[in-house]
């Protein structure tokens, strides 16, 4: 189409359609065993724990929190992860950092009578409190880039 003055009404500009994909592969533990049983009173004593009897072999990216809900229970699970880029186009992340401790079973006084959204902020506000600790300052976890949990995201962005 041409206005009176001879020029065209659109510019004819290129226009060009990429068409692509980017992949990321997660390792996956599941969900955890059904006899599953935990030796340790609270969060504060399982994660020293750990941080004591179970140091990573490797430097680790992003600690996760998994939480897992069953039929009147809630179980824990830690679990290291790096990125590993295979091409351009694709990633892992792979979990190289699973401590022999891995799980810890609440116990029921801290999720009896609660719904997974009072469970999940009090979880929160346990780790915001042991995070805060020396000895937690002094650990390996404070190396990683960040520390997340299944249902509140990222806990603890090293700065």
């Amino acid at each position: 189409m041409a206005c009176s003055n001879g020029k065209n009404w659109f510019k004819k500009d290129k226009v060009e359609t990429i068409h692509g994909s980017f992949t990321v592969q997660f390792e996956d533990l599941g969900p955890p065993p059904l006899d599953n049983y935990s030796r340790f009173k609270n969060l504060e004593e399982w994660l020293s724990f750990i941080i004591v009897n179970e140091k990573p072999t490797k430097a680790i990216e992003t600690y996760n929190f998994s939480v897992f809900e069953g039929q009147n229970k809630y179980t824990l699970c830690l679990t290291g992860v790096n990125k590993y880029d295979i091409t351009n186009r694709h990633q892992q992340v792979r979990i190289d950092y699973s401590p022999t401790e891995k799980y810890f079973s609440l116990p029921e006084n801290m999720h009896k009578g609660l719904t997974p959204e009072q469970v999940a902020k009090n979880l929160l506000l346990q780790f915001q409190t042991f995070m805060k600790s020396d000895q937690f300052q002094k650990s390996f976890f404070t190396k990683a880039k960040s520390i997340t949990n299944g249902r509140n995201g990222k806990i603890w962005p090293n700065k």
